[in-house]
């Protein structure tokens, strides 16, 4: 009864040009990936980070040029042990209106060791190029193989 519901609810957003109970359950696939990556590098199970991590590799690269670059999880670890990237833990995510049919956007507020919201201050903010305050921006992209992140965690100098 309740999944033939559910079918003929979704035909009908269908019909008035709504948003679809597809594109809500990947928005909330991509929203559950997004909190394991960031939960991985919190904990640091780095090689899992690297597997749903789908951006460029080149500034951890040039951060360590004693690593390979064909190491990710190497580099996510370096990045966020020693680099400056803020592997926190997440205190929320919220997923922004602007997203695309395949691009999902979310701000996340992470929390500090003792509960705390991580905030960067306006210096910090520009430096980290990301965000500003407590609310730091993330991208999620549908790929042939699977949901991938596309930022790494804000880094602050």
């Amino acid at each position: 009864m309740r999944r033939g519901f559910l079918s003929v609810f979704c035909l009908i957003l269908f019909l008035l040009g709504l948003p679809s109970c597809e594109r809500h359950s990947d928005s909330n696939d991509a929203q559950k990936i997004l909190l394991d990556y960031l939960t991985f590098l919190n904990q640091g199970r780095y090689e899992q980070a690297a597997e749903l991590y789908g951006g460029a590799y080149d500034i951890l690269t040039d951060w360590n040029p004693d690593l390979e670059s064909d190491k990710p999880a190497a580099l996510l670890e370096r990045g966020c042990t020693i680099n400056g990237l803020q592997c926190q833990p997440v205190a929320s995510i919220m997923a922004r209106p602007d997203s695309a049919p395949g691009k999902f956007r979310f701000d996340v507020v992470f929390s500090d060791t003792d509960d705390s919201r991580v905030e960067l201050s306006s210096q910090d903010a520009e430096s980290a190029e990301a965000g500003s305050g407590t609310s730091f921006p993330f991208t999620v992209v549908a790929t042939d193989s699977g949901f991938k992140v596309m930022e790494l965690p804000v880094y602050v100098p």
